[in-house]
């Protein structure tokens, strides 16, 4: 086993609390394998709500004034995913440092998704885009329209960011720190935009950085496809591997990628790429030159 690979974690743990490190993930690993169907049965009623929710909850009924909890629910969401972005950057750092992007694909995932720090706010993070389903009935609660955009970003990330977990994808490090920073600047933007009760000039760039997020993540996925070519997959979240780590037992290096897993964070993006190019064609350029004709 590459002693520097094992002493990622080692090397950047002064940014990290005592009780971070600590961390031990059997209990969210043996959950997931365990009650994997949880997630599909919650994705379902998500989608029938987003089709029926609003005639349920609000019909005949005026959008009700909730500024206070969309500032609150903004800003913290705000706040937790800088906090994921700063706890994964300086491992990421150094894993791009010593051993570049390819490294950081093939790395066996117990240094990604186990021990300490990394391993706890990952499955927070996790576990948050359950939370973030409030969004949508925040919406509702608005009399708002729930469009494409929104309620299929809301069910394809849960379910990949769960299925990623799953089947320990190396590259699930990088999009949730990737996506980590988009979501602190968009939640951010949410909140000053509800505080002064307008849109902000900077949404342009909001759009613009969610669209950089899905071509990054188009590229990412299409090397991860380049890797299930050259090395065979295999699962190493059995419990019993994962406690041999202590006893130095040895990761294969790349044998950690999923195709399957790919092949859907592929079909994913090129998805989002092409909404979030609708939403900001019709947001946008349409805008601008229906001004221009004014």
């Amino acid at each position: 086993m590459d002693v520097g690979t094992y002493y990622i974690i080692r090397c950047v743990s002064y940014f990290f609390w005592h009780k971070e490190k600590n961390f031990k993930p059997f209990w969210f690993i043996s959950f997931i394998h365990n009650k994997y169907i949880l997630c599909p049965i919650v994705v379902i009623m998500y989608i029938l709500f987003c089709k029926y929710g609003n005639n349920i909850l609000m019909k005949n009924r005026k959008a009700l004034n909730i500024k206070f909890i969309l500032l609150v629910w903004n800003f913290l969401l705000s706040i937790f995913n800088f906090i994921v972005f700063i706890k994964l950057l300086p491992v990421f750092s150094y894993i791009i440092y010593n051993y570049t992007l390819n490294g950081l694909l093939i790395i066996p995932p117990i240094y990604l998704y186990g021990y300490g720090a990394v391993g706890l706010w990952i499955c927070l993070f996790i576990l948050s885009k359950y939370l973030e389903l409030a969004d949508t009935l925040f919406l509702v609660l608005r009399n708002k329209k729930i469009n494409l955009l929104h309620w299929f970003h809301h069910s394809t990330v849960l379910l990949y960011t769960w299925d990623t977990y799953y089947m320990e994808m190396p590259a699930g490090f990088t999009f949730i720190l990737i996506n980590a920073f988009v979501h602190t600047i968009m939640y951010g933007y949410y909140f000053f935009s509800t505080l002064f009760s307008k849109p902000l000039r900077c949404n342009v760039y909001v759009t613009i950085l969610q669209i950089t997020q899905m071509l990054i993540g188009i590229f990412i996925t299409m090397y991860c496809l380049f890797i299930t070519i050259k090395y065979d997959y295999s699962s190493s979240w059995e419990l019993s591997q994962v406690n041999k780590l202590k006893q130095n037992f040895s990761f294969k290096y790349g044998h950690y990628v999923s195709k399957k897993n790919a092949i859907y964070a592929i079909l994913m993006y090129v998805a989002y790429l092409c909404l979030f190019a609708k939403y900001f064609i019709q947001r946008y350029m349409n805008n601008n030159i229906e001004e221009k004709k004014k």
